[in-house]
């Protein structure tokens, strides 16, 4: 059985690809070969009527008016056909005068008109479909037989078999060849059309020469008549095997031949065909293992040639189409197969050595020429051998600029790297023919000069001489490989880390420092600010002279706002240490920008600067840390207070953006910034005026701190500025920070232009 083996999956093979139908393109094609070997005529019992060029032309007239149809039937009627088939479309009204001639005609033929249905595709909307019957009008049909005319056509579009009946609901209708041919019965009977029937041998009838009488009766009595599309230009023409087109109504006639002949042909049960394939290679197959390749040529064409034959002998004598093409596939297939197998057998040896040696040297090459790393191989007399593209990147050098030439002038250290990693420790053995050394760090210089580091390991390989007789080496040799890899930028990588670190460590202790500094002088501060306010009570006793009440105020205030700058940078410090937590509340938005607003009203009031507030009516809640939010407020505003001239405004607008974040707007017609130093108006203890003489004080924490803040609740703050025109900062928090679900969100550009 194991000879047999590789024959039987060539047979699986085979089969599968026979049941999948990946055969019958070949099949149709040596189908077609034999009908255009067997040659059989018409018999004469139906004759074509067609409305040919010539028809078209003397009539002169289209579409034709049924009185023309009428006249046809009653001419053929009083010449005694059996049947009549009117391959024609008569399913939509034309004049009443036609109509009614051509029912009245059908009538008077007593039953002999046969009329066909045409299954068509109805449209029921842009992605459906479905398939409706176009029957003749109801007059026609009522003294008619019908039957459906439509050809099966398959996969490259000709059309082979044909189907003895359709199914329409509960109902069966024959098809035209069907009805023509007289069946009792119809079952869905499907077959092959016999195109061996030669078209031309068909009797054929001009339809102008039968409309006027001038044609031999006798030469359609007592038989079927077709009447149909002979011209081109009527477009009723399909594609079929050997004659390459033909008009349908033939077609049609043919297959009415190929049933009343008993030729409706079927091809042969597939498991028939699988049981022959399945002899033919275990019986065929093992054969050829024991013939020479040209005997095995001769049987498989003689066997060959015998298939196609005895397949064309069957089907001119039996309404049977043998598929064959599988039996045609088994023995090439198993003759090949041994003839592969009877190569492998002499030249396995020589292939396999070829193939193992070549792989061999392409891993070796594609490694080295691959590698990222730099690799220099030495001969035992410590001449270059080897430069991959790897070293010529790091040294600059090409590498017919150092193939030969000493180690040492690449590596100058080479010496006292093997002199300080050990002689005795590089030395191979047979037990151990690789020894290499423990990776060392070298400054080299490349071509033009510039160092770089690289980490260098050596290693020494002794090639023996192998048993193989194909060995031509008469003596052992030794060779140094370097293998380094440019660490200059890991170094560089490492320092810079090295001083990222320090400079984070620097910065964290002046952080440390300014926020411990920032807590010490809280106290005195507090101190100053409540005995001042004291005095400015007189509480004790009447300080006196009015200088006296001002000098006090004037503490007072300077102790306050000296405070402020320390809270200013306590919360930055806090900010920057990672240290500020949000105590987030539901947050009433509007209470918070009334409170402040009134914190700031008096100073605006004192600066004559005009302060707005814009609120929708249903402002929504917030979860925010209160106290954080306030300050950001204060900040802004007491920023565009201090920076707007007497006689300007102050506006504050809040909104709910399209996407349902929470923007407010502090706008004011102050001094403004210019483009360029807004990012400096971000920066900590920045100041757009540094100059002694600045106008405006101030420490340059309170945009900063509120950008910081903005962004400890997950949102941005943005500075859009003109010189003299104004500035406008825009603070936005996320939807997810809203709490609220009534809210009418603003359109995109209302948002813009509410903001």
């Amino acid at each position: 059985m194991k000879p047999r083996l590789p024959h039987l999956v060539i047979f699986f093979l085979v089969a599968g690809a026979y049941l999948l139908g990946w055969f019958a393109p070949i099949e149709h094609a040596l189908m077609k070969q034999r009908f255009g070997t067997i040659e059989r005529k018409a018999s004469g019992d139906i004759v074509f009527v067609g409305i040919g060029p010539r028809s078209l032309h003397d009539l002169n007239v289209w579409p034709w008016p049924r009185n023309y149809h009428a006249q046809l039937i009653d001419q053929l009627v009083a010449a005694g056909v059996r049947d009549i088939v009117m391959d024609i479309d008569f399913s939509s009204e034309s004049t009443i005068e036609g109509d009614s001639a051509l029912a009245e005609a059908i009538k008077r033929a007593n039953g002999r008109v046969i009329l066909p249905i045409f299954q068509q595709a109805a449209s029921q909307g842009e992605n459906h479909h479905s398939v409706i019957l176009t029957r003749p009008l109801a007059q026609f049909e009522r003294n008619a037989r019908t039957a459906v005319a439509n050809l099966s056509v398959d996969h490259d579009g000709r059309v082979r078999e044909y189907q003895t009946a359709e199914p329409w609901g509960d109902a069966v209708l024959p098809t035209l060849a069907a009805r023509m041919a007289g069946r009792a019965l119809w079952q869905f009977d499907k077959f092959y059309i016999d195109y061996s029937i030669r078209p031309d041998t068909l009797p054929r009838l001009s339809y102008v020469d039968v409309l006027n009488g001038r044609f031999d009766k006798n030469a359609v009595a007592g038989k079927t008549v077709i009447v149909g599309a002979a011209a081109i230009e009527l477009g009723d023409q399909v594609a079929v095997p050997v004659y390459g087109l033909l008009h349908g109504p033939v077609v049609q006639a043919l297959a009415y031949e190929t049933m009343i002949q008993g030729r409706a042909l079927h091809r042969s049960a597939e498991i028939l065909v699988l049981a022959g394939a399945l002899i033919l290679a275990l019986v065929l197959g093992p054969c050829f293992s024991r013939w020479s390749w040209n005997r095995g040529l001769v049987v498989i064409g003689l066997s060959m040639g015998g298939l196609v034959g005895g397949a064309t002998a069957i089907q001119a004598e039996f309404p049977l189409s043998m598929d064959i093409v599988p039996w045609l596939f088994i023995p090439p297939l198993s003759y090949i197969l041994n003839l592969v197998r009877l190569v492998e057998r002499q030249a396995l040896s020589l292939f396999q050595y070829h193939v193992a040696e070549t792989h061999r040297r392409a891993v070796m090459d594609s490694v080295v020429n691959d590698s990222f790393d730099g690799i220099v191989v030495a001969d035992g007399n410590g001449n270059i051998s080897l430069f991959n593209p790897a070293a010529q990147r790091m040294f600059g050098f090409e590498p017919q600029q150092t193939i030969g030439r000493p180690i040492e002038e690449l590596i100058p250290l080479v010496k006292q790297f093997r002199s300080e990693r050990g002689a005795d420790r590089m030395r191979t053995t047979s037990e151990h023919p690789v020894a290499h050394t423990e990776p060392c760090e070298i400054t080299l210089s490349q071509r033009d000069g510039t160092p770089f580091i690289i980490e260098l390991v050596m290693t020494t390989s002794k090639m023996s001489i192998s048993n193989d007789r194909r060995e031509r080496r008469t003596r052992e040799r030794h060779v140094e490989i370097y293998t380094f890899r440019n660490i200059t930028d890991q170094r560089r990588t490492e320092a810079a880390l090295a001083a990222k670190e320090q400079a984070e460590l620097a910065n964290r202790a002046k952080t440390e420092f300014v926020a411990n500094m920032s807590h010490e002088l809280r106290t005195p501060l507090n101190a100053i600010i409540g005995f001042s306010e004291l005095l400015q009570s007189e509480v004790y006793g009447a300080l006196g002279s009015p200088q006296n009440k001002s000098y006090v105020e004037d503490i007072h205030m300077s102790g306050v706002h000296l405070l402020k700058v320390v809270n200013d940078i306590l919360d930055i410090a806090k900010i920057e240490a990672g240290e500020m937590e949000l105590y987030e509340e539901e947050t009433d938005v509007v209470g918070v920008v009334q409170g402040c607003e009134q914190l700031i009203k008096e100073r605006a009031s004192k600066a004559n600067v005009k302060l707005h507030t814009d609120l929708p009516v249903n402002m929504p809640l917030l979860r925010a840390d209160e106290r954080k939010l306030k300050q950001i407020i204060l900040n802004l505003l007491s920023n565009a207070v201090k920076f707007t001239p007497a006689g300007g405004s102050v506006t504050m607008r809040c909104v709910i953006e399209s996407d349902g974040g929470f923007a407010m707007s502090v706008a004011d017609t102050g001094i403004g910034i210019a483009a360029k130093d807004i990012p400096k108006a971000l920066e900590k203890f920045g100041q757009v005026d540094s100059s002694l003489q600045r106008k405006h004080d101030g420490t340059g924490l309170g945009l900063p701190l509120v950008k910081a803040m903005v962004e400890l609740h997950g949102g941005a703050l943005s500075l859009e500025s003109e010189v003299g025109v104004g500035t406008k900062a825009t603070i936005r928090f996320p939807r997810q920070r809203v709490l609220a679900s009534n809210i009418a969100y603003l359109t995109p550009a209302k948002a813009r232009s509410a903001a």
